[in-house]
């Protein structure tokens, strides 16, 4: 079971991030973190009733996640020789001009506007009426505490490689050494 990972989970955590954004939760959500395991190595995508949560999402949609949720790395969206060209191809994103894309020319649909508080940030996103026993500090145990001070320089010599994004098809990826993790 412990086999490690390739680019391909990239490809999963980008399945899972639509899922969530278009959906409103995660595919395979569970309170107990065995359960939450076992759903993502065992369960299919569920797809909310789209009149009973009165959400609306395409056909491309549920193709596109399905394939970027395969669970076979081997053969999920993204895992052939063309990589993000067989992801940004989908027809789930079509209406796409994918060159406009890749130069950094397109406007966002959603604009967010600045100015709508005193701190300066759109908080339509946000519960604005939680008190302050809702927000606890988080605390870590001092464990992992301790693993994080001994590994924080593990990536100091990583950088991004090729992230030209004005290439067409042309994929940045990160990766230069090894981090060397201690446990």
């Amino acid at each position: 079971m412990q086999q490690g990972h390739d680019f391909s989970v990239d490809w999963w955590a980008l399945g899972i991030l639509i899922y969530e954004m278009l959906i409103g939760v995660t595919p395979f959500y569970n309170k107990e973190r065995r359960l939450l395991l076992l759903k993502i190595r065992q369960s299919r995508v569920v797809f909310p009733d789209k009149r009973k949560y009165r959400i609306d999402y395409s056909d491309e949609f549920m193709d596109l996640v399905l394939k970027l949720l395969d669970k076979n790395r081997e053969t999920r969206l993204g895992s052939s020789a063309n990589d993000f060209n067989d992801i940004i191809n989908h027809p789930f994103f079509a209406d796409i001009d994918k060159e406009a894309l890749l130069r950094r020319e397109l406007t966002p649909p959603l604009q967010m506007s600045s100015n709508n508080n005193e701190f300066g940030f759109d908080s339509r996103g946000f519960n604005m009426r939680s008190n302050q026993s809702d927000l606890q500090e988080t605390v870590l145990p001092q464990a992992k505490m301790d693993n994080l001070m001994k590994n924080q320089n593990a990536f100091q010599d990583f950088e991004r490689q090729g992230a030209d994004l004005s290439q067409p098809g042309r994929v940045p990826h990160i990766a230069k050494a090894k981090p060397s993790i201690q446990r």
